[in-house]
C-alpha cells in the first residue's frame, strides 16, 4: 500500500465527447502511480500486484471516493444532451465487482456526494465477468437496480461478449480502440465495429468508442451511428 499511504495515487480525467453535437458528456477517472523514482506508473503494471495483495479493494475504495468527490466540479463542465446525464466512468477490477459489499459502498457514496445514480458509469472488461460470473452477475444487477449504468469496456476482443450482452445488465458497449483505430485501413475492422454499433442501437445500448485520434476517425464513427 505505499503509493495509497504515501499520496501517491493520481486520477486523471478522460473527457468523453459526443458525435453529434461534439459536446462534453463526461469523464472517464484514470489512476496512475507517480512514484518518486520509478516515475509515472501505469495502472497495468500495479492493478495485477494489487489484486494479488489483496490492496484491490483499498484502491477501488480510494478511486471510487475520488471521483465522484471530483465529480462535483467537474460536472460542471458537461453539456450533455436534453434529457440525458452527464456522466463519470470508473473501472472496477473482477475481486471487486465480486464482493456484495461494493454495492452498499456505491450507494453510500452517491449519497455522501448527493449524486444521482445515473451520472456513475461502472465498467468492466469481460475478464472481470470470467472470473465469478455469478458473483458478478449478481452485484451487477444489484448497481443497476440502482440506477448505476454498466459499460462492457474492449468490446470486440473478450471471448462470450453477445452471451455477455443477453445475460447482463450491460447499458453501453466500449468499442476496443484496436478496431476503432484501423477502419479506415481495414475493412474488417471496420465491418465490425458497424456490427457492434448496429447490435448495440438494436438493443438500446449506448456506444463508446477507444482510441480516436483523428478527425477522419471521428467522421468515420460519427456516421456509423456511435454515440461517443
Amino acid at each position: 500500500d505505499y503509493g495509497l499511504a504515501h499520496g501517491q495515487l493520481e486520477l486523471f480525467y478522460q473527457p468523453l465527447i459526443g458525435f453529434a453535437q461534439r459536446n462534453l458528456l463526461g469523464f472517464e477517472a484514470l489512476v496512475r502511480w507517480r512514484h518518486p523514482v520509478l516515475g509515472m506508473i501505469m495502472p497495468m503494471e500495479f492493478i495485477g500486484l494489487a489484486e494479488k495483495t489483496g490492496l484491490i479493494h483499498q484502491l477501488g475504495q480510494w478511486v471510487l471516493q475520488q471521483a465522484l468527490a471530483d465529480w462535483a466540479q467537474l460536472r460542471s463542465f458537461c453539456h450533455p444532451a436534453a434529457g440525458l446525464p452527464a456522466f463519470i466512468s470508473v473501472n472496477l477490477s473482477a475481486p471487486e465487482l465480486s464482493a456484495p459489499a461494493i454495492v452498499a459502498q456505491v450507494r453510500d457514496l452517491l449519497s455522501r456526494d448527493d449524486i444521482p445514480p445515473r451520472e456513475l458509469k461502472i465498467e468492466l472488461t469481460e475478464t472481470v465477468i470470467i472470473e465469478d460470473r455469478e458473483a458478478v452477475g449478481n452485484v451487477l444487477e444489484q448497481l443497476s437496480a440502482l440506477g448505476v449504468a454498466i459499460a462492457l469496456d474492449d468490446f470486440g476482443t473478450g471471448y462470450a461478449g453477445l452471451d455477455t450482452v443477453k445475460s447482463l445488465p450491460i447499458a453501453c458497449l466500449k468499442i476496443d480502440k484496436t478496431f476503432v483505430q484501423d477502419i479506415g485501413q481495414s475493412l474488417r475492422s471496420y465491418e465490425i465495429v458497424q456490427s457492434a454499433i448496429q447490435l448495440a442501437l438494436s438493443l438500446g445500448l449506448t456506444t463508446i468508442a477507444e482510441g480516436i485520434e483523428d478527425e477522419d476517425t471521428a467522421n468515420r464513427l460519427s456516421e456509423m451511428g456511435c454515440g461517443v
